[in-house]
């Protein structure tokens, strides 16, 4: 009985072997299967994000007892997809597992690919610096792996990240290394997406002409690969330099194509951009039917979004045409809706541009005192932004600064020690002889007197350089003007000279400069400011300063100047900006500005109110200028009515001091017929990944 026990023991292990076996076998081929559906579905590209989505939820069974890597790859897949669809908080967490999964395994490859698609996901998030540090660590790790291939992903992410910053040199320069690793590796897709990129840095040069040969090289490469997901984000940048390359203008029927693709495809933040566009171009040519119908549908879009910063954009674009299309009340409250967004998301550039709208749309009201709080408002944000520009260009100056000093030092210690081998030399050939001793002393003393020349001229070096920090400390960057702190200091030591002569502050905004950036470039923005301030700069005296107060605004003070001269001087500044189109790299651009002045002190009695009291009447003065239809100088020249009555009103509601004929007043005209700048239409917002 033992043996016949033992027996059904060894054929019941055999049997369970057996299964084992038969088990395994069976499991080979189906986890072989699943590693192929995963790669299946992460190559295709030809419909719509929910059905890939469907797709994936039906492997998820399986993808329990599927290996490590195939299961790493169904979860980018699904980060992926949660990015497409706008689901941002959920992607976040996705790739934060991915990484820290492909960390563990020392799974580089794949840690790559999730570092890129965090970039991405940074990108759209307006979180540049997280962008490139993910996009220089996936770079950083191509490189270690030598793989052309994974270079060139890295590098379109990293180039990415540069457009992001405003570093547009350092993304093209990028964009061309990606592409010589890319052009011998059969990645199409890899190839379409640099080429795209590439098309992208171009529209912010701006060269649309190559920015189209880019676009259409990019369609024929990926055209063949069927991977309409990203045709749909060339098909966007198509069709922004679609129109005519001398009108910067766009092709109606290429934005709807565009739009029509996303939503087909259900990728949301290609609608939610092709939609900004499409009203865009609605708003430009003064549609606001269909502008409130487009502006409200990419509303509805952006509240997809699991984050809200997404849909402060299409807020201000929906009442901007609401406010065109004569419903100012409910445009007025999605301005401020945006607004708030902006504020809390940090989008500067946006904050700064919905606030100015703000304040005109206030304006068309009669809402004068919230117009006034939000033009102060909008200077103030754009005055932030202006300085945290000063601030990089300082601390690069001072890291400049800082390895002068290093050097320095370098040749200082080295002067000491040459010294101190010098002395102890000579201690030592005294035992010897004093011939030997005299030659080296001399060799010392030539050695000495070489090194200490290099001191001098790294001394003479870092005087220099502690001059241009200075001279860049009280400087505009961009027009070589004083700046806002320069002027200031400046003012302040005038007002307290004690032989004071009279001064007259005009304060000169460009007309409609937001115009010129959205639809020229800020590149012919920056033109546009600095030419402005040589014309400028070319009619002052010796005695006069000019500063570029902030933005688009500049400050001029004229010394020795009485109230009665005034109106001449202000229109010959004005004139001397409108007379002459502005000649830019893209053509002649007109060119208007506004300007309020007042000479300082007013009266006697408004001397102790300081200069920046006066420079507040300025302010209103400018406001009305704008008021009565740009390219127009509104001055206050004389206060009729007792000092105590009108001090308050004078920077609180000037146009009632004015009406009620209590101060002296003075409007001058530029030259007639180019106020409305006649400007070429370009679309704002591009696909940026």
């Amino acid at each position: 009985m033992g043996s016949d026990v033992a027996l059904d023991r060894l054929t019941l292990r055999g049997l369970l072997y057996g299964c084992a076996a038969a088990a395994f076998l069976w499991a080979v081929p189906a986890l072989a299967d699943i590693a192929q559906d995963v790669e299946q579905l992460v190559n295709r590209k030809d419909v719509s994000t929910r059905v890939v989505l469907d797709a994936l939820a039906q492997l998820r069974p399986a993808l329990a007892a599927a290996p490590a890597n195939v299961r790493r790859e169904a979860q980018r897949l699904d980060a992926e997809l949660q990015i497409e669809r706008g689901q941002t908080r959920a992607a976040s967490e996705t790739l934060a597992q991915l990484i820290a999964s492909a960390e563990s395994v020392h799974d580089d490859v794949m840690l790559i690919r999730a570092l890129v698609l965090k970039a991405r996901l940074a990108y759209y998030k307006g979180q540049p610096e997280q962008q490139y540090e993910a996009a220089r660590r996936a770079v950083a790790l191509a490189e270690s792996l030598r793989s052309p291939v994974l270079a060139a992903v890295a590098q379109q992410s990293l180039g990415m990240a540069y457009v992001r910053l405003g570093r547009s040199e350092d993304a093209m320069r990028t964009f061309l290394a990606a592409l010589e690793l890319a052009k011998n590796s059969d990645d199409a897709r890899l190839r379409g997406l640099i080429l795209k990129s590439l098309a992208l840095i171009q529209t912010y040069v701006p060269d649309l002409a190559r920015a189209r040969d880019y676009v259409e090289e990019a369609r024929r490469v990926v055209g063949p690969t069927g991977d309409l997901w990203l045709m749909s984000e060339i098909d966007i940048l198509r069709s922004i330099v679609s129109g005519p390359v001398e009108d910067n203008t766009s092709d109606l029927n290429m934005l709807v194509h565009a739009n029509n693709q996303a939503r087909r495809l259900e990728l949301v933040f290609d609608e939610e951009i092709s939609l900004h566009n499409l009203s865009d171009w609605y708003l430009t040519k003064r549609d606001w039917a269909r502008a409130i119908e487009v502006s409200g549908q990419a509303v509805a879009v952006a509240q997809r979004f699991d984050e809200p910063e997404h849909s402060g954009l299409a807020y201000m674009n929906h009442g901007l045409a609401l406010i065109g299309g004569g419903r100012a009340g409910e445009g007025i409250k999605e301005l401020e809706t945006a607004i708030g967004i902006f504020r809390h998301s940090g989008e500067d550039t946006y904050l700064a541009n919905a606030i100015y709208e703000l304040a005109k749309a206030y304006e068309s009201v009669g809402r004068l005192k919230d117009a006034v709080s939000a033009h102060r408002d909008y200077r103030s944000v754009r005055d932030t932004n202006e300085g945290r520009s000063r601030a990089r260009l300082v601390a690069e100056m001072q890291e400049r600064f800082d390895a002068e000093r290093r050097q320095t030092e370098i040749l200082r210690l080295n002067e000491d020690n040459l010294r101190k081998t010098a002395v102890a030399d000579t201690q030592r050939q005294l035992a010897l002889f004093w011939g030997i001793v005299a030659a080296i002393t001399i060799i010392a003393g030539a050695a000495i007197a070489f090194f200490a020349r290099r001191t001098q001229r790294a001394n003479a070096r870092l005087l220099d350089a502690n001059g241009r920090l200075a001279y860049l400390a009280e400087r505009d960057s961009l027009t070589g003007l004083l700046n806002r702190r320069a002027m200031r200091s400046w003012i302040e030591t005038q007002a307290h000279s004690d032989n004071l002569a009279p001064l007259a502050l005009l304060l000169i905004d460009i007309d409609h400069f937001k115009v010129i950036n959205d639809r020229l470039g800020h590149s012919v923005g920056d033109e546009v400011i600095i030419e402005l301030g040589r014309r400028v700069q070319a009619l002052l005296r010796d005695g006069d300063r000019l500063a570029r107060w902030g933005g688009e605004e500049f400050l001029v003070v004229l010394r020795g100047v009485a109230a009665h001269q005034l109106p001449a001087l202000a229109l010959r500044v004005l004139r001397s900006i409108s007379d002459n189109p502005f000649v830019t790299s893209i053509g002649p651009v007109a060119v208007t500005a506004s300007m309020g002045y007042v000479p300082y002190p007013l009266l006697a009695e408004s001397f102790d109110e300081g200069w920046e009291y006066h420079l507040g009447i300025a302010d209103q003065a400018l406001y009305r200028a704008k008021g009565v239809g740009r390219n127009a100088a509104f001055g206050v020249l004389a206060a009729v009515a007792p000092w105590n009555e009108i001090r308050r009103s004078l920077v609180e509601n000037l146009e009632a001091v004015a009406a009620a004929g209590q101060i002296v007043t003075e409007i001058g005209r530029g030259s007639a017929g180019i106020s409305d700048n006649v400007i070429p239409f370009g679309l704002r917002i591009l696909n940026p990944n």
